[in-house]
């Protein structure tokens, strides 16, 4: 019986951290992955430098691989000492999640906006947003809110958890290693405009086959009529520096939620235009806790199926 159990053991793995980061998650600043970000940092600050499109488009694609270099020696090193089993691929799996400690901080953000508290609002998304949130308003802190939610589901939990399921816990390690790349040098920012480029293009390139596959069936679970026609009507204008992935699930959300989303946001006081999806919405300021409820029964649907996949693989015989 211990060795029909043992089949199929990166499926229980799986839906065991998912159950555990779903309790306990670990808040990305206490993360060893932050190492990485820091990291980021200190390369684009040495190497980032002021040149032609093309210039800085190699210069950000060189700097990727030095990254990845760096950071390939160090869980080399790591893995040298300790054995890569189900376990270490496991905690490799939790490390790699974080959806739902930036879930956690935007349920203390929609409470400060019920209470009109717009300044603790906006210190609470400034700790997942990338983007300046001083000036925004209650309607631009729910689409701020809205948009790094659904964005961390997909790239810190879904992608992750599915890349684990097929190829191990290096692959859903490599796989955050990416993102927040990305992220620290994020395209749209006007600093890492053409420097980011490369990253974003690779990360897209990844990101497409399973948002092309799970997208639709998530658009399910809350009714999302239009959605697919906002994407067609606004993929043409979608900025190149932002992945059209990201319109796919704001184009979702924005058509469940019954919002706007997206439009002109603020870095380093600098207003980087961008088009507004399901413009003209009025305000919806229980958005916040419907994405959340959505996101948790759709989470809980693909947990439960992971574990029905687990036990018709162990007990099919």
């Amino acid at each position: 019986m211990l060795e029909t159990m043992a089949e199929l053991p990166h499926l229980l793995a799986a839906a065991i951290v998912i159950v555990i980061e779903w309790l306990i998650p670990l808040p990305f600043k206490y993360s060893p992955l932050r190492l990485c970000a820091l990291l980021a940092d200190a390369i684009a600050l040495k190497v980032n430098k002021p040149g032609t499109e093309r210039q800085r488009r190699i210069s950000g694609f060189m700097s990727l691989l030095t990254y990845f270099v760096f950071v390939a020696v160090i869980v080399w090193s790591l893995l040298f000492v300790m054995p890569y089993d189900i376990w270490t691929e496991s905690v490799l799996l939790y490390i790699s999640l974080s959806y739902h400690s930036v879930s956690k901080v935007n349920k203390a953000l929609e409470e400060a906006l019920a209470n009109k508290q717009n300044t603790l609002a906006k210190d609470y998304l400034s700790e997942t947003a990338s983007f300046d949130t001083k000036r925004l308003s209650s309607l631009g802190l729910t689409k701020g809110a809205l948009e790094i939610e659904i964005n961390a589901w997909v790239t810190t939990w879904l992608m992750p958890v599915a890349l684990f399921i097929a190829l191990g816990g290096l692959a859903s390690l490599a796989y955050r290693v990416l993102d927040i790349v990305t992220k620290q040098w994020l395209a749209l920012n006007p600093k890492y405009s053409d420097f980011g480029l490369p990253t974003t293009a690779i990360k897209t390139s990844l990101d497409w086959l399973l948002s092309a596959l799970i997208a639709p069936i998530f658009s399910v679970f809350k009714s999302s009529p239009g959605w697919w026609s906002l994407f067609q009507r606004n993929k043409n204008r979608w900025p190149a520096e932002q992945s059209l992935v990201d319109l796919v699930w704001m184009s979702i959300v924005a058509a469940g939620c019954r919002i706007e989303m997206a439009g002109p946001t603020m870095f380093n006081d600098v207003k980087v235009p961008r088009l507004r999806i399901n413009e003209g919405q009025k305000p919806n300021h229980g958005a916040i806790a419907q994405l959340r409820h959505w996101l948790a029964r759709f989470t809980g649907f693909l947990l439960l199926l992971i574990l029905l996949f687990w036990f018709i693989g162990n007990f099919n015989n």
